[in-house]
């Protein structure tokens, strides 16, 4: 069956900067190429995408779940707010 506007836009675009963990250390870097996967595992045509991006001054594959559009949302993510 057909999908139904896939690949959608990516919400991060080439020229964005994003935040991530690299090698433990907090980074910014910028989106240099997407890649989107579509894979429709229930034969209909709503389909499933996945989002992978390569950032400028690094050699992996990152998927759109490892990275954040900005530093406030990075903190957010990567610290365990405790209550006291």
């Amino acid at each position: 069956m057909a999908l139904a506007n896939k690949p959608a836009i990516t919400a991060l675009q080439v020229g964005n900067f994003v935040w991530f963990m690299y090698n433990s250390v907090p980074v910014k870097a910028k989106i240099i190429k997407t890649i989107s996967d579509v894979s429709n595992p229930n034969d209909d045509s709503s389909g499933v995408q996945s989002n992978s991006y390569y950032l400028e001054g690094y050699y992996e594959l990152y998927p759109s779940s490892k990275l954040y559009s900005t530093r406030d949302a990075f903190i957010a993510a990567t610290t365990a707010a405790t209550p006291v």
